[in-house]
């Protein structure tokens, strides 16, 4: 199956399309994130969705949806320590753990 332009063959949008974020614009950032994590779910890409999915809880912190990235973060750590992926769920226990955590300033 060939893959749609600019996406390589594991799902990745170019890099310079998914630091988005570190421009603050969230909304895009967010489009972009939810599209490759749909990509690499397509491809069977396991570690690259769990990772993207990860980058979808932080981004849901920092729009301030706290409860939703802590059960975003609850399902990926779920599924991450299931395969051992050490990284992921620490970095997924991260955001489940503190109840009062806030969103970052913008």
């Amino acid at each position: 199956m060939a893959n749609p332009p600019g996406v390589s063959r594991y799902g990745q949008l170019p890099a310079a399309d998914v630091v988005t974020a570190a421009t603050h614009d969230l909304a895009l950032a967010r489009q972009q994130w939810e599209r490759s994590t749909e990509l690499r779910q397509k491809v069977g890409h396991l570690l690259g969705a769990l990772a993207q999915q990860t980058l979808l809880a932080v981004l849901l912190r920092d729009e301030g949806d706290i409860a939703g990235s802590q059960e975003l973060a609850a399902e990926v750590n779920r599924w991450a320590t299931q395969v051992d992926l050490k990284f992921i769920v620490q970095e997924t226990a991260g955001l489940m753990a503190d109840r009062t955590q806030q969103a970052r300033p913008r």
